[in-house]
């Protein structure tokens, strides 16, 4: 059963348990501080860090890593859009196609093609 307390309060784990320090990324854009607790290398639950109060999306981050639908290899689509037929490739492999069809719209537009900005938080805002 997953440990989750939403309460800011310290770390305390149990014995045979480790954490790995993360923040959220359910798209709210509030990069709360998250603690993943691990059990035998694998995600077991969630607790908040003692400087934020996350949201329930945010408490629910470790579902999204465990559930058996998660892509955990990359996969290329072998026919039409939508016909949901893939084979695995290896990871070089994918990055060197996302690679090459990133250039012609650089080419094409210049690097404003694309933005890369991080969330906005509010407490960056005046």
């Amino acid at each position: 059963m997953p440990v989750i307390i939403g309460a800011p309060v310290p770390l305390r784990l149990l014995p045979g348990e480790g954490s790995i320090n993360s923040t959220c990324s359910a798209n709210c854009g509030g990069s709360c501080i998250l603690h993943f607790v691990l059990k035998a290398g694998e995600v077991t639950g969630v607790r908040a860090g003692t400087e934020t109060r996350p949201c329930a999306r945010g408490l629910a981050q470790w579902q999204k890593i465990r559930h058996p639908d998660r892509l955990t290899r990359p996969l290329r689509r072998i026919r039409e859009r939508g016909d949901g037929r893939f084979v695995p490739i290896i990871r070089n492999e994918a990055l060197d196609e996302i690679a090459g069809r990133t250039r012609e719209p650089q080419q094409q537009y210049g690097v404003e093609a694309f933005m890369n900005a991080p969330p906005l938080r509010l407490a960056d805002v005046p």
